[in-house]
């Protein structure tokens, strides 16, 4: 009914020649599931890995900032303190004569005093 109806105004719903869509065979729905689980996974492992990577450019700046802290601390004639916690991340403090060393568990920092 409603393919006559649309005929009768101008429109062709179906062409004598046009192939009809018998669906997805199971051999294509595998491919495409391979195809968007590879897709799905590369974008997984790249956000994990950016994600770490911002972690540690935290702990460093973290890290840095705790140092030039120190520093002011020994301008001010106050004691270096030898050691910080910040964000549940414990970092260890040595103040030598020219330079604050800062340790943490990703790596150490040294700020050197001119």
């Amino acid at each position: 009914m409603i393919l006559n109806r649309c005929n009768t105004m101008g429109y062709h719903l179906h062409h004598p020649n046009a192939i009809s869509y018998r669906g997805m065979n199971f051999t294509s729905l595998l491919v495409t599931l391979t195809l968007f689980s590879g897709i799905f996974l590369t974008i997984n492992q790249w956000t994990s890995h950016q994600r770490q990577s911002a972690v540690q450019i935290y702990q460093v700046s973290q890290a840095i900032q705790i140092s030039e802290n120190q520093q002011q601390r020994r301008l001010a004639k106050l004691p270096c303190q030898p050691q910080v916690q910040q964000n549940g991340l414990i970092f260890k403090v040595k103040c030598e004569a020219s330079a604050v060393r800062v340790s943490y568990a990703g790596g150490e920092i040294k700020l050197t005093i001119d």
